[in-house]
């Protein structure tokens, strides 16, 4: 007989909820950042509860949903902690403690060893200072004009070239014709 596969809808609040009271991991990892961002901390030691309770699900009878779903819960979070991936410092704090809480807990001999692939969401965030983009900007403007005033200055200067040569043309017609 098959076993019925939960909805995850069902199995994302005990994701939220389980029983264990401990993070043990998430302090040793995240410690370091624990006054300075507690929602990531908070992130990080709900995800470790709740690895805990997938690898348990999964330990206990091998089913193929736990791994998308606690991908999808996880990936759900990180779209929480970092607006969609709009908040780019965010999203590095994210990358940097709760994707490398994955591998550790991934490694953990406490665990079932690498039973989960991590599919996470990735988001194209710029490193580049406000000061970067200012100068970047300008630097374009800059550029822009630059090329408009030299582009002008060639079509006036070969305008003024030509008036002088048809001019000079003339000039030295006139000359001809009075001189002999």
């Amino acid at each position: 007989m098959v076993a019925k596969v939960p909805n995850k809808h069902d199995l994302f609040p005990k994701f939220e909820n389980t029983t264990f009271q401990d993070c043990d991991n998430t302090d040793k990892s995240l410690n370091d950042i624990r006054t300075k961002d507690i929602d990531l901390y908070n992130h990080g030691c709900s995800f470790e509860k709740a690895y805990k309770y997938a690898d348990i699900l999964y330990t206990a009878s091998k089913p193929e949903y736990v791994c998308p779903y606690i991908n999808e819960w996880l990936n759900n979070k990180k779209k929480s902690y970092t607006s969609n991936g709009e908040k780019c410092d965010k999203v590095q704090m994210w990358n940097n403690y709760i994707e490398n809480l994955w591998i550790q807990l991934q490694n953990n001999p406490e665990f079932t060893k690498n039973w989960c692939t991590r599919t996470t969401d990735t988001y194209a965030c710029s490193n580049l200072s406000p000061y970067a983009i200012i100068f970047l900007v300008s630097f374009f403007v800059f550029a822009v004009v630059l090329t408009v005033f030299f582009l002008l200055n060639n079509v006036i200067y070969e305008s003024l070239l030509k008036i002088i040569y048809i001019l000079d043309d003339k000039y030295k017609k006139n000359l001809y014709k009075n001189y002999y």
